[in-house]
């Protein structure tokens, strides 16, 4: 991949990540969840051409990931308080599943010679932004509706 098709993806990355930066600060998880599930749709599908160019498997991996954090991120406008202990539940395990796909994207980032540090930045803002709601959650300051 040629570095400015590297530069215009990590453009496009850098202004899907402040999407989400915007829905946590904001405490809105339509924007917090666009901005993980326009991120997924920019990794699977370049993956998927990778592993077609290549065949490696790592890329197959790579795309199967992001593929379930595109699923577990899609927007929907379900509401629901505190007092559905079922939804309460699952957004907590769908942001440690968040926080682990990223941990990844952490380790792919630096481990992938043509890819620049700042993929693995995002991640990393992906990975702090699901943690710091996660405590949240436990502090009870986030009332999701």
């Amino acid at each position: 991949m040629s570095e400015t098709t590297l530069l215009i993806l990590g453009l496009i990355a850098g202004a899907v990540t402040l999407i989400s930066v915007y829905g946590a600060i904001k405490k809105d998880r339509k924007f917090f969840l666009l901005g993980l599930f326009l991120y997924s749709f920019l990794v699977v599908p370049n993956e998927l051409m990778g592993y077609f160019e290549t065949g490696e498997m790592i890329h197959l991996m790579t795309a199967g990931l992001w593929a379930i954090q595109f699923v577990i991120t899609f927007p929907v406008k379900a509401s629901y308080d505190s007092s559905n202990k079922v939804a309460y539940m699952f957004v907590k395990k769908m942001l440690l599943s968040i926080i682990i796909i990223n941990l990844c994207g952490i380790s792919l980032a630096f481990s992938v010679n043509t890819l620049p540090d700042y993929f693995a930045f995002y991640h990393g803002i992906f990975c702090a932004l699901s943690t710091m709601l996660i405590v949240k959650f436990h502090q009870g300051e986030v009332v999701v509706k």
